[in-house]
């Protein structure tokens, strides 16, 4: 063999390597059917396989940028409308001034109650009445002096700042024992009282359980007669906050469901001295001096259908020997004879609202009537019990304060309490058919009248909340 073929042999064999090692044939073309070309872009391809990961981060960063620009946007937005900025925005909370400490009251576990413990509250105020005070200025000096504190400003309800939908004519003139009931639309503030009028047998016993045992709130109410230890007046000269020995609760010790009770809280000031979260009455002419220009009452109340109400209330009336009113003539009569009697006060609702007690009751009085609950009421519909309570719940402030959602402690409350009822019993129903319904609808027309309108207030009155 001639060292030529050798070398051309060695040649060829190292040829052959070369192109092994590339995953080349012998006429040049990947083994795969692709070229040279396409397999530099395989390599390219596999050196960026990096590249959409890469990609995707760089969006995610943009995405939180804007996220974070969005909500510091946000943010400015707020602060703004709190304090005024954006021109023509106006704030619509109040600084109300820092109240005085309360002197000569007996009741030591009132002093925790955020309205008396000298703070500086924010109150709402949608139409601007208290240009005066300018939250503006106590943010800024809240800024200057460090020892200030952002967390001592209270807002004591949350509303829309703006209502829509609501009608607030007041042309029709309604009894001047409203003069000191603030309209549901007005603003709120902290001077302002909560006052539950009770209706008979219309679930005004179980909201007064709810508030007191449930939310823990201090009412004033005919509670305070019924401690088996008969001390809840104690003292009597003086305003205290009283603990009902079996249940609790915590009340004040005036009794505004009697007149003389009445008299008496408004000689101990009961209302001014801001003791009590809620004040149940029974009589609106008489609970009327309560109150004043400043200390104005919130008037909420629960309406029922009138002959249910009054079924439940005969047979109420036949059994409650321990009412002061109880009749024994009313335990021997049957419901019939009943609906026919002087003994059942027709139109119980309409009278107690115009303070009608001889004269009868006209449609004029009807017009009158709807015309006060959507002015003076925030109202509650008996038959959708837990739909009013959250109403009255959020309109007050007390669905967030209270923790009534947050404390399964408060939420299970809730529901027993409104399980059980007012733990009297089931009384027997009527036929809509039967003679004594006949008599009680006919008979209380004014008040079917104003039940109706009041269901359908219920749900115009969701624009206040």
């Amino acid at each position: 063999m001639s060292g030529t073929d050798s070398c051309d042999r060695k040649d060829l064999f190292e040829e052959q390597r070369r192109r092994d090692r590339d995953g080349r044939g012998a006429d040049g073309v990947q083994e795969g059917g692709q070229t040279e070309e396409h397999l530099g872009n395989r390599r390219r391809h596999r050196r960026n396989e990096k590249g959409p990961n890469r990609r995707q981060s760089q969006v995610k960063i943009r995405l939180s940028k804007r996220r974070l620009l969005g909500a510091a946007a946000m943010t400015l937005a707020a602060a703004a409308l709190l304090t005024g900025g954006f021109g023509g925005v106006s704030s619509r909370y109040v600084v109300l001034s820092s109240l005085p400490p309360e002197a000569s009251l007996s009741s030591s576990s009132s002093s925790s109650k955020s309205e008396r413990s000298g703070r500086p509250k924010f109150a709402f105020d949608p139409e601007g009445l208290s240009s005066s005070s300018s939250p503006r200025s106590l943010l800024w000096s809240l800024l200057r002096d460090p020892s200030s504190s952002i967390a001592n400003l209270v807002l004591p309800r949350k509303l829309s700042l703006t209502i829509h939908g609501y009608d607030t004519t007041q042309e029709r003139p309604i009894p001047p024992f409203y003069d000191h009931a603030a309209n549901v639309w007005d603003t709120i503030t902290a001077e302002d009282q909560p006052a539950l009028v009770h209706v008979p047998r219309a679930g005004g016993t179980t909201l007064a359980k709810l508030m007191s045992h449930c939310l823990g709130m201090v009412t004033a109410s005919k509670m305070v007669t019924m401690d088996p230890n008969q001390n809840g007046l104690l003292p009597y000269n003086t305003l205290a906050i009283n603990t009902h020995t079996v249940t609790g609760a915590r009340y004040l010790n005036v009794d505004p469901s009697t007149h003389e009770g009445l008299d008496r809280a408004v000689f101990l000031n009961a209302v001014p001295s801001r003791l009590a979260d809620v004040v149940i009455a029974h009589d609106l002419q008489w609970s009327s001096p309560l109150y004043d220009s400043v200390h104005r009452s919130r008037l909420f109340l629960m309406i029922r259908h009138p002959v249910k109400r009054e079924v439940d209330q005969f047979y109420y009336m036949q059994r409650s020997t321990w009412e002061d009113d109880y009749d024994p003539a009313i335990a021997s009569m049957t419901l019939e004879e009943y609906a026919a009697s002087d003994k059942m006060v027709e139109n119980y609702v309409v009278r107690m609202l115009l303070h009608r007690t001889t004269e009868e009751v006209t449609p004029e009085d009807v017009e009158t009537a709807k015309h006060i609950l959507r002015r003076k009421f925030l109202v509650g519909v008996h038959e959708w019990f837990d739909l009013s309570v959250v109403r009255f719940e959020r309109y007050f402030g007390w669905w967030e304060d209270r923790g009534v959602l947050t404390n399964t402690t408060v939420n299970y409350c809730h529901h027993r309490k409104i399980a059980d009822g007012d733990g009297r019993g089931d009384f027997p129903r009527t036929e809509p058919g039967s003679l004594a319904h006949k008599r009680l609808a006919v008979r209380n027309w004014a008040d079917l009248e104003l039940y109706f309108y009041a269901k359908n207030l219920f749900y115009r009155q969701a624009a206040l909340v």
